[in-house]
């Protein structure tokens, strides 16, 4: 996997990490993406197949954290608002690697496809990204876990929505929040699980820690 491949980028309407991606030129990277509809704006569609909103699940289940700036976009139609316009992103730099990840593995150095609204050109984005199986292809797919705006090389607060809890970054520089994920903690859950793919991981955390029981509802017990 190469840095000078170009993939295409879907926004999903549905449930998140559902479009696949493809490269448009050179070998298949067989990469999966959902990005939000403005830089720091939670997955959409209420359904996700990581956590996303700290520190600790970034270095759980993140493999990248990349500085991204939108280079051109397309916005859809008046009568189309529901369709994605057009996206296109450079990869500036890595800011942080997954220490166990394997070298080779790279994010493309242009992203282009549909967006929903809200990037402008010029706009910088911090994107954790990771590759994962998710059971269809049964090759590992690039995600964007969780993207983070980024104004003068500083990281901006998010919009409220969401479930964003990693308020440690804010105000950070690029730089900063990388040294804050070296210093971070994996999800103890996790830590067994750290050479399988994220989402074989993810789904053993689930298993050993699936959450608190419900307590029963008035005239249920």
């Amino acid at each position: 996997m190469t840095t000078t491949s170009r993939v295409r980028l879907v926004a999903a309407l549905g449930l998140a990490l559902a479009l696949a991606l493809s490269a448009c030129a050179g070998t298949s990277l067989g990469p999966r993406a959902v990005v939000a509809g403005h830089c720091g704006a939670p997955s959409p569609g209420g359904q996700k197949a990581f956590p996303d909103g700290t520190v600790r699940d970034w270095v759980t289940y993140g493999d990248i954290l990349v500085l991204l700036t939108v280079t051109d976009e397309d916005e859809p139609a008046p009568r189309a608002s529901r369709s994605p316009g057009r996206l296109e992103l450079r990869t500036d730099r890595i800011v942080w690697r997954r220490p166990s990840l394997n070298p080779g593995v790279e994010v493309p150095e242009t992203i282009t496809g549909g967006w929903q609204r809200g990037f402008e050109v010029g706009q910088a984005c911090l994107a954790v990204v990771t590759y994962a199986d998710l059971g269809e292809t049964g090759v590992p797919e690039l995600i964007i876990l969780r993207t983070l705006p980024v104004a003068d090389s500083v990281v901006q607060a998010p919009p409220p929505e969401g479930d964003f809890k990693a308020v440690e970054v804010v105000g950070r520089s690029v730089e900063e929040v990388g040294r804050i994920l070296d210093q971070a903690e994996v999800d103890p859950f996790a830590k067994p699980y750290l050479h399988l793919d994220p989402w074989q991981r993810r789904k053993r955390v689930m298993e050993d820690n699936p959450g608190p029981v419900a307590s029963p509802a008035p005239g249920e017990r």
